[in-house]
């Protein structure tokens, strides 16, 4: 491995009195155990143009640190490495997450604009390495959580067991963590989802957060029974293999005929809210949200101002974006945090159906099929696989913190990342899938969540 020397030697200044800050902070001053420069190249900016007003200060340089400490700890600290003339500065952070055993975590430096946005998806950094020098998920503001959550985030549906096999959803869950995804989904109802990754997770070191959701267990779920709710949530804890939970969702709050959560559905105020305060209060859950697949009634309860993210499903992808209208102006309102749900469509937008959607014996409608045709049509043009195209369309849009993938497999995950790692779709490519989704913008009649593709 080729180290410039002049460039690993300030850089290890700068290393240096930032940990003696963390020591500081941490009442344990302690040495280095390792550190690991690597040249990293020059600044990169967003185009020729800006690139060329940038000045090479110190260079860009990657550093893994392990400094053992009494807890695990996130420290970020914030250098100038660019001499940059615009207002916005060119910087790199040092993140350094450590484990009580001195074990490294996930330690990066990442490069970017710093930026003074805020809302659900401000985003934090540009580029990002593990310790292995891949290039790991970016990161965004959760919304009012203030949590940074990674960009695609690990929806747990798919490594039950009824879609994979113990050994294999372990390994992706195992392989999205090392690649800098730091949440992951899960709830009651996804088979034994929850099982599945409390054993998967089970003395991981890499930091991580997770969310559950209340609805559909015990058996007879009665949603407005506190006693209920709470052996729910005993439950999660207890298959989990934790103490707490960061975020807890009401299930399927704007569906009655699924759930009947509140005694009135104009304020939609019932026990659950309730509930759900006094979790906080005694520090079982840090954050609240919903889980919803309605593209109208889920807003009116976001717009309640009572919970911290929503997760939308089948709403928000490249043929169906109906959370626009009323969802994600609710949210930004109230600076809910937002994470989108099946970007695939449940397989939908997994893969082509040239052939399917010739004829109407496929089940789809002529609005849909036609507009299908059309989305084929710019894949040829690009040369884009579709589910890049349906990932890297979700995280352009600068509203959303996070985008949940249904890998069931290590390869899945590396597809996924890799897809999201080239960031948002050019204006030009936006612009054609605006108007593709403006030939059937609303679901026509007879469509449910879902399309009979697979």
């Amino acid at each position: 491995m080729n180290i410039r020397a002049s460039r690993a030697e300030k850089a290890k200044r700068v290393i240096g009195l930032g940990v003696l800050c963390l020591g500081l902070v941490l009442f344990c001053p302690q040495a280095f155990a390792k550190i690991l420069t690597v040249d990293g190249g020059s600044p990169k900016a967003a185009d020729a143009a800006d690139n060329a007003k940038y000045t090479p200060n110190l260079g860009f340089t990657q550093h893994a640190v392990s400094i053992p400490s009494p807890k695990f700890v996130t420290v970020n600290l914030w250098m100038t490495l660019w001499k940059n003339p615009s207002p916005d500065k060119e910087i790199a952070a040092l993140e350094v997450r450590t484990t009580k055993e001195g074990i490294p975590g996930l330690i990066t430096v990442s490069r970017g604009l710093k930026k003074k946005s805020k809302g659900p998806g401000a985003v934090r950094s540009m580029l990002c390495h593990n310790i292995k020098g891949e290039t790991i998920v970016r990161k965004r503001i959760l919304g009012r959580t203030g949590l940074e959550v990674s960009e695609l985030s690990m929806g747990g549906l798919f490594v039950a067991s009824f879609a994979a096999d113990y050994e294999t959803a372990a390994a992706a869950v195992h392989r999205a963590l090392e690649l800098g995804v730091n949440y992951i989904d899960t709830a009651p109802t996804y088979a034994n989802s929850e099982e599945v990754l409390g054993k998967a997770l089970k003395g991981v070191k890499t930091p991580y957060y997770i969310s559950s959701k209340l609805g559909g267990r015990p058996q007879p779920f009665n949603p407005k029974d506190k006693d209920c709710l709470r052996r729910s949530v005993e439950e999660s804890l207890r298959l989990l293999d934790r103490d707490s939970l960061d975020i807890l969702m009401i299930h399927e709050p704007d569906r009655k005929d699924n759930y009947d959560w509140w005694d009135d559905w104009q304020t939609f105020h019932g026990p659950v809210r309730e509930f759900l305060e006094e979790l906080k209060a005694e520090k079982i859950i840090r954050f609240t949200g919903l889980g919803g697949t309605t593209a109208y009634d889920l807003a009116h309860i976001i717009d309640t101002g009572y919970y911290d993210v929503v997760l939308t499903a089948f709403n928000y992808n490249l043929l169906w974006q109906e959370a626009v209208w009323e969802i994600f102006p609710a949210a930004k309102k109230h600076n809910t945090g937002i994470i989108i749900g099946s970007p695939l469509h449940q397989g939908a937008l997994a893969k082509r159906f040239d052939e399917e959607i010739k004829t109407w014996k496929c089940g789809v409608s002529l609005p849909r099929r036609k507009q299908m045709q059309e989305l084929y049509r710019l894949l040829d043009e690009t040369g884009m696989p579709l589910p890049e195209l349906a990932l890297r369309f979700v995280i352009s849009n600068k509203e959303i913190s996070t985008v949940l993938m249904g890998a069931r497999s290590p390869k899945e995950v590396e597809q996924n990342a890799h897809a999201v790692e080239k960031g948002p779709l050019p204006d030009t490519i936006m612009k054609r899938l605006r108007q593709i989704a403006a030939m059937a913008p609303f679901r026509p009649y007879g469509e449910g969540m879902g399309l009979p593709l697979r």
